[in-house]
């Protein structure tokens, strides 16, 4: 899965959809236990994501919960832009591996990403 253009986050509007670019995790909300609406449990936890242009909500889900923390460097890929109750925020296909940690815990400001 290939990204034909990178985006910045103040460039992004709802129903985007195929959405990439780098960002670091600004902040991570504690990792929740839920029910989905069919009965199965899921872990779910929202993700602060900023690129130095602005800043935008990533909703992480199950196994995506563990591999993300703040001050990570990642790319994402295939995204898109929704509104959820209200707020503009990012979603990835749970069947995609749409989200990839590019450096752990990395201390570079969040201006000035480099690709």
């Amino acid at each position: 899965m290939s990204c034909a253009r990178e985006r910045r986050i103040s460039d992004l509007r709802l129903g985007l959809k195929s959405v990439c670019f780098k960002a670091i995790v600004t902040e991570k909300s504690d990792v929740r236990a839920v029910t989905s609406r069919d009965g199965m449990p899921l872990l779910v936890c929202s993700v602060t994501l900023s690129d130095g242009t602005g800043e935008i909500p990533l909703t992480l889900w199950n196994n995506q919960t563990a591999t993300v923390f703040k001050g990570d460097r990642v790319q994402l890929r295939d995204a898109r832009v929704e509104n959820f109750r209200g707020t503009t925020q990012l979603s990835l296909n749970r069947k995609t591996d749409g989200l990839i940690v590019l450096e752990s815990g990395t201390k570079a400001p969040i201006t000035g990403i480099s690709n």
